[in-house]
């Protein structure tokens, strides 16, 4: 993963220049977060960071622009997408449907063979669907997937890039992210103060 403060400051490197009066703002970032992988292992990469679809990745990548937004003077704001995770359009849902930016690391596959059309092993086709609940569906409940398939465009049809879930749940970023305002602003006192990155 590019890092966010790099990635951002040249975002707002290009606005300045093409936009020298406009203010900047982060309209728009966030990461998803299945609440039920709230300390997932199995999926993990090999990587130094947590498995994408982990609510520690969610934590992590948002926190990480939460700070960037605050610490750099020329970004004005800073919205996160999104407050909760929402059913998804069902056509992200369908076996086969995937994505630009599918999950190629976690199998070994030569790169060429996805310039055309993307492959992608039967099981994890016949594991797109929705969430699999442990028990009978009930709307006025809280409830959580026995089963989800990280390999699909949408995982279970979804759209996890809330802070909560379904339920209102709150997700690790919900407590981080609220616990940086509330330091950045009794800091501040309502005012512009950078914060420290570390």
């Amino acid at each position: 993963m590019a890092s966010a403060a790099s990635v951002w400051r040249n975002h707002v490197a290009w606005a300045k220049a093409a936009f020298p009066t406009k203010p900047f703002i982060i309209s728009e970032t966030g990461a998803a977060g299945i609440w039920e992988w709230s300390d997932n292992i199995s999926a993990s990469t090999g990587k130094a960071e947590p498995p994408r679809w982990s609510q520690a990745y969610q934590r992590m990548l948002v926190l990480e622009d939460a700070k960037t937004g605050l610490a750099d003077p020329n970004i004005s704001g800073i919205v996160l997408w999104q407050l909760t995770d929402i059913k998804a359009d069902d056509a992200a849902n369908k076996v086969g449907v995937r994505g630009p930016w599918a999950d190629l690391h976690s199998r070994p596959v030569h790169r060429a063979r996805h310039t055309a059309q993307m492959l992608v092993p039967r099981l994890a086709l016949q594991a797109c669907g929705s969430c699999a609940y442990a028990k009978p569906y009930n709307a006025s409940t809280p409830m959580d997937c026995a089963f989800i398939s990280p390999r699909c465009w949408r995982p279970g049809g979804e759209n996890h890039k809330g802070s909560v879930d379904f339920w209102r749940r709150k997700k690790q970023s919900f407590g981080a992210v609220k616990e940086l305002f509330q330091h950045y602003y009794s800091t501040t006192r309502g005012g512009y103060a950078p914060i420290s990155m570390q």
